[in-house]
């Protein structure tokens, strides 16, 4: 027995034009051609069977079983004769949705001004739908939004009850809307919040017995005829758009019946919006996945978002992540088609994980069926405001400045020229008698910002320093530094004291005068004398010459010396910090900071987590700290206060609360969509998702496990001016910047965040002993990954590298592992053995996300 989708199939590929349509109690297939105009109408359908070379009597008995009449017509015929039936962009029933190439002929509805409507859906019940839709009410009223829940559950209806509310009268129903009344009268759900919202409800029924045997026939008539359904809609649609503005709703949420129910496509389709699909991953609704691109499909613009229920007390995302991954992958896929865009790769992992959202089960409903928003757990609090975000309504309507997030957070010196997180620990690092000693991060988290501070301010000397630091200290890898290495022979451990020595000699390393007639001084003693004074025996005796103790910062350590050579020069330097924190000789007259880049620590020396521990700080930037400090850069930007001079001046007004890090998501987001589009319209992708996903390391900000990298964002609005100035498309589009720009903008920046990491790479991929050999094959290495899929499997990565690279299979395996180490790849959760490039990288390293 042939099934209706492969008769859809072979008919498509024996005619032109194949159009679904459906007009209950039937549906439609209406085979056009202009070949019919010579055929008997009789004789039409055994023709199409010829044709096919399908029995005919297999077709009749598929369209007696499925209700289906085939009509083969001509075009003309199509219009005069069954102009009465709806064409295939008016679809009221599963079955032409369902039909992936129905579903592409489709419209694209374009967001329109008026009143937004979400539907919400699950296939199973106990999937906490109503649960979920009642607090993003809440929350949404809290945001000032006004709010009208309908419920349209038409076999099972209980928001009501939910809400503890009684329903009365007729005209405050959907059945009242859908022809029992001529009033349209929601009740009051939730009183005005302190923003001005509100939620009102329009019920599926009135409470009384006395309406039971119109309800029921109420369901029977919309089961045969969801005109009654669709008009309503219309009716509702028409009242909610015409109330007076100040009364009117910003948004409806609609609560539809669970499995293939017959209201839920004509009210969607009627009043088209994004749909949220409620699941469990119980397996009993993971596999109807042409029913989730059918709802997704309606609304392109904004699809909607799969919202996942644990019972699990014990469950936390990453957990639910790690055992359900594949099922959580095939799922997401029914989104994303909706997603990318025609010319577009697929969505990358960070991007479309953004649309599931787990909701857990939560203590607060034993007591309520619609406890308090507050009394709901964190998990689930975040997972309202990660909803909010993808259906695009995590603003305000009415807001109130308020200084949210920790007081005692701040990134100090908001002014473009000194910019860094300063967290409490880091603060106390300013201290003479702070216990911190390491800072780590990876490149581009402000360690060499935080380095300058220290020395900017007076309170430390530069002990080592990057080759491009202008204020004193031996530059890594530069002429003196090699000059102090070969005399005492290359020892690394004596290199450490003998630069210690040069430093007390020298009086203040940040003059570089007194430094270089210091290391001259040093060096002609010649290399006997060289590793005799370079004893820690001998050092400690000069110590005692000082008139007060000296405070040294070490920073540079990652360019200073061959990759080969990188682990033996970090062990030594370990060692000889650990004399100076652990000797009171030595701590008496010195005190140090080191900055190191947070992969050189580990393994470097044996038992060098005792050494460091309660001493560390590690730089990171979370999402909070960088949208206050691309702000910052914002207001300090030429090329933005020129084009934005009013955004720029509002911003400016909280330049306390930036400098203090304080603002909130909602209102640096906010302030954000004064100057960028709300939307990436080339990619159909939040502007705010774009920066959260496309600018930080990892997919795992939603659990706080991604960093963002302040280097990054600076390059990024160099490039926008950059770009504004010398391309020929227009800077500014609807007084926003140009999303191409945005996206241009973004890949130069990640392509240069790419060179600089790769200037490290130097140091860090041991793929020849010669230097110059080693720098051109890391710079071939990295090339190679340009077109290369992720995630991929790293064995079968690294020998598809080794094709293209003459190096030992051994020695790339060793590479990658060395760049997994510094933040450019990790594991894929829930794929072992497959890697995945970090967001940032992927696009630095111009690799291509396949799904």
């Amino acid at each position: 027995m042939i099934t209706t989708q492969e008769l859809l199939t072979e008919l498509r590929n024996a005619y032109e034009f194949i159009e679904l349509s459906y007009l209950q109690p039937c549906l439609y297939i209406f085979c056009i051609a202009s070949e019919f105009g010579v055929v008997p109408e009789e004789a039409r359908l055994q023709a199409v069977a010829k044709k096919l070379q399908i029995p005919l009597a297999m077709i009749e008995r598929l369209c007696i079983l499925n209700s289906i009449e085939i009509k083969p017509v001509t075009e003309a015929e199509r219009e005069s004769e069954y102009f009465y039936i709806p064409s295939t962009g008016s679809v009221a029933h599963w079955l032409p949705l369902l039909d992936r190439g129905s579903r592409g002929g489709l419209p694209i509805i374009a967001r329109s001004e008026g009143v937004r409507a979400i539907h919400f859906y699950g296939y199973k019940g106990g999937q906490a739908r109503s649960s979920v839709l009642c607090a993003l009410a809440a929350s949404l009223s809290e945001s000032g939004y006004r709010v009208l829940i309908v419920d349209a559950d038409l076999e099972a209806p209980s928001m009501p009850a939910m809400m503890g509310l009684s329903v009365s009268s007729i005209s405050s129903t959907f059945m009242g809307i859908c022809g029992w009344s001529d009033e349209i009268e929601p009740i009051r759900a939730e009183p005005f919040s302190k923003q001005g919202g509100v939620v009102d409800l329009v019920a599926c029924r009135p409470d009384a017995e006395k309406y039971d045997m119109d309800f029921s026939a109420f369901a029977l008539r919309a089961s045969m005829d969801n005109s009654v359904l669709m008009d309503g809609v219309e009716k509702l649609k028409t009242y909610a758009e015409a109330l007076k503005e100040g009364e009117g709703y910003d948004v409806v949420l609609f609560d539809h019946r669970t499995g293939f129910n017959l209201s839920a496509v004509p009210i969607i389709q009627q009043w088209p919006g994004s749909v949220v699909v409620n699941i469990r991953l119980d397996g009993l609704s993971n596999e109807r996945h042409s029913l989730y691109r059918s709802l997704f499909s309606v609304y392109p613009e904004t699809p909607g978002a799969f919202v996942s229920f644990s019972l699990d007390p014990e469950a936390t995302s990453q957990a639910i992540e790690k055992k359900h991954i594949a099922q959580i992958d095939g799922l997401l896929n029914d989104i994303s088609e909706n997603l990318s865009g025609p010319d577009s790769e697929p969505l990358p992992d960070e991007v479309l994980k953004t649309f599931w959202i787990n909701w857990f089960h939560d203590r607060a409903y034993l007591r309520s069926a619609m406890p308090p928003l507050d009394s709901l757990s964190r998990d689930n609090l975040s997972a309202i405001s990660n909803l909010r975000e993808v259906l695009e309504l995590s603003g305000s309507i009415e807001r109130e400045h308020s200084n949210l997030g920790d007081p005692n957070f701040s990134l100090s010196g908001a002014n473009a020229a000194d910019l860094f997180v300063e967290t409490r620990s880091i603060r106390n690092l300013f201290k003479n008698d702070s216990p911190f000693k390491y800072i780590f991060g990876r490149k581009g988290t402000g360690k060499t910002r935080l380095f300058a501070r220290f020395i900017g301010s007076g309170l430390a000397e530069p002990l080592l320093a990057t080759n491009d630091f202008p204020s004193g200290g031996v530059k890594s890898n530069s002429i003196i530094f090699n000059k102090i290495l070969e005399s005492v022979d290359g020892d690394y451990q004596s290199f450490w004291w003998a630069l210690l020595s040069i430093a007390i000699e020298a009086g203040d390393t940040r003059n570089i005068d007194f430094l270089e007639s210091a290391v001259d001084n040093w060096v002609v003693q010649g290399g006997e004398l060289c590793l005799l004074q370079a004893k820690p025996a001998v050092v400690a005796e000069k110590l005692k010459t000082l008139d007060e103790k000296r405070f040294f910062v070490i920073d540079g350590v990652e360019t200073a010396v061959s990759a080969k050579d990188m682990k033996e020069f970090v062990e030594s330097l370990f060692m000889f910090l650990l004399s100076l924190q652990s000797d009171k000789g030595f701590s008496h007259y010195v005190d140090f900071r080191l900055f190191l880049r947070s992969d050189l620590q580990a393994g470097s020396v044996q038992n060098v987590e005792q050494q460091i521990a309660n001493k560390t700080v590690e730089l990171y930037w979370d999402r909070d700290a960088i949208f206050n400090f691309l702000l910052a850069k914002i207001l300090v930007n030429d090329w933005f206060k020129s084009e934005f001079g009013d955004q720029v001046e509002e911003v400016a007004k909280r330049l306390p609360d930036i400098k203090s890090g304080s603002l909130s998501e909602s209102e640096y987001k906010l302030y954000l969509h004064g100057f960028f589009p709300e939307k990436i319209r080339r990619n159909n992708l939040l502007t705010y998702t774009f920066f959260k996903t496309y600018f930080s390391d990892t997919s795992g900000d939603k659990d706080g496990g991604a960093s963002f990298y302040p280097r990054l964002f600076e390059r990024f609005l160099f490039e926008l001016e950059s770009l504004s100035k010398k391309s020929k498309r227009e800077a500014i589009v609807d007084g926003k910047v140009n999303h191409l720009n945005m996206l241009e903008a973004h890949s130069l920046a990640s392509l240069s965040f790419m060179q600089e990491i790769t200037q490290e790479l130097y140091n860090v991929l041991y793929l020849d002993e010669n230097v110059s050999r080693n720098r051109e094959l890391v710079d071939q290495f990295v090339s190679l990954f340009e077109g290369c899929a992720t995630p991929f499997k790293r064995n079968e990565m690294a020998r598809n590298l080794q094709g293209s690279l003459d190096v030992d299979l051994t020695k790339i395996k060793t590479a990658l592992e060395s760049m997994k180490k510094i933040g450019v790849f990790e594991e894929r959760t829930g794929y072992p053995g497959e890697w995945r490039a970090g967001g940032l990288y992927k696009h630095g390293l111009k690799m291509k996300y396949v799904r």
